[in-house]
């Protein structure tokens, strides 16, 4: 009797299916588990993206617009705003494989952020935190400046004009050359150096 039991066992083909279903369960909950992990890290991954950008955007315009501002608050400032537009803890320190960087002199801002994502099913493959990294640079042309002087050149500027700096008497139209003098070398210091400004001037002489 056992025999035949297990000779009609052997031969039965029916709900073979349904153990092949049974065995395929446990990788499709696997690969939605997956699924569930990847779509948490992309959508961090771009959320960062936007934040970066957005921030080396406008540490880039603050550059451009005010170029002697110092470099390392600037950085700050990035950080500060970076920390307060996402939920995501965000880290751009060298030691751990970040950068902030702003280059005062061409206006260029360039950052490599990085942030961890805790995982849900990843851990059981050995991947407890994900860290995705982006980066990003932004940097803005610095407008030609151009400056007008006009000076008044008339009779009335011959009259005393005070005295410099040594106590020699001046007319007023050396005292007007003198200050485009110091107006000119005082613009043209707060762009030397930067590789995407320039500073023009001309001179009107206005005596009617």
């Amino acid at each position: 009797m056992k025999k035949k039991i297990i000779k009609r066992f052997l031969r039965e083909e029916q709900g073979t299916a349904y153990i092949m279903a049974s065995i395929a369960v446990v990788p499709m909950f696997g690969f939605a588990a997956l699924a569930i992990d990847y779509s948490n890290i992309d959508r961090a991954k771009t959320d960062l993206e936007t934040t970066t950008q957005m921030v080396a955007l406008h540490v880039a315009n603050r550059v451009a617009l005010n170029p002697v501002m110092s470099g390392n608050d600037l950085v700050q400032d990035g950080r500060n705003l970076m920390n307060s537009v996402t939920d995501l803890v965000v880290t751009t320190d060298p030691q751990d494989g970040g950068k902030f960087t702003v280059d005062m002199a061409s206006g260029k801002v360039q950052i490599v952020a990085k942030t961890d994502i805790d995982t849900h099913f990843m851990h059981m493959f050995g991947y407890d935190v994900v860290s995705p990294v982006v980066k990003t640079q932004a940097q803005f042309g610095r407008q030609d400046v151009e400056v007008a002087i006009a000076i008044d050149n008339s009779g009335s500027m011959g009259g005393s004009g005070g005295q410099d700096a040594a106590g020699n008497s001046l007319s007023k139209i050396q005292a007007a050359k003198q200050a485009a003098y110091a107006l000119i070398d005082a613009a043209s210091a707060a762009v030397s150096g930067q590789t995407n400004a320039t500073v023009k001037f001309s001179i009107v002489p206005w005596d009617n």
